[in-house]
């Protein structure tokens, strides 16, 4: 995917495997928001300030707090009974509580985590032949696996929902 959001929504990486530029906002950069009700974000050394004066590469991981507990627990308790999150989660977990020093190293662990577990690369190329020879088909399963509200969840919880068949909903809409 090679977004560098902490846990870039449906539409970020639908662009991007679209090949398309996805402008990021500082935000996107160390926060997710797993519903209306909960964000979460990563702390990172000189807060707000940093983000708006460091390039993204020299954005150093805080330690201060509690937060790869909260994140754990939070994520956990949001996804946990989807049908993918535990073949996938643990892979994700070790990531968050044992963080790399800088935010992009995170986040790029991450996408490459859930890239991994749904075999994007392999399944790219056969997902755009499938749209090249039968776009009603796969604009229809699209359809079909989308929810409401959808491209603004974490596509992380679409693969927790969908596992593999998360592909289609990176399918340009038809």
């Amino acid at each position: 995917m090679n977004l560098t959001a902490y846990f870039p929504t449906l539409e970020q990486v639908r662009r991007s495997f679209a090949g398309e530029e996805v402008a990021l906002s500082n935000r996107d950069l160390t926060r997710v928001r797993l519903s209306d009700t909960l964000t979460l974000s990563v702390p990172v050394e000189g807060g707000a300030s940093a983000l708006k004066r460091l390039p993204f590469s020299r954005l150093r991981i805080s330690d201060h707090g509690r937060w790869t507990s909260v994140h754990d627990r939070a994520l956990e308790a949001t996804y946990g009974r989807t049908p993918f999150f535990r073949h996938l989660y643990p892979h994700l977990r070790d990531v968050i509580l044992n963080h790399p020093e800088y935010i992009f190293e995170l986040n790029e662990t991450l996408d490459r985590r859930v890239s991994d577990f749904i075999s994007l690369d392999t399944l790219k190329d056969e997902l755009l032949r499938m749209i090249e020879t039968n776009p009603q088909r796969i604009g229809a399963i699209r359809r079909e696996l989308s929810i409401a509200g959808g491209e603004e969840i974490p596509f992380f919880a679409h693969v927790c929902r969908l596992g593999p068949d998360a592909i289609f909903l990176l399918a340009p809409t038809l």
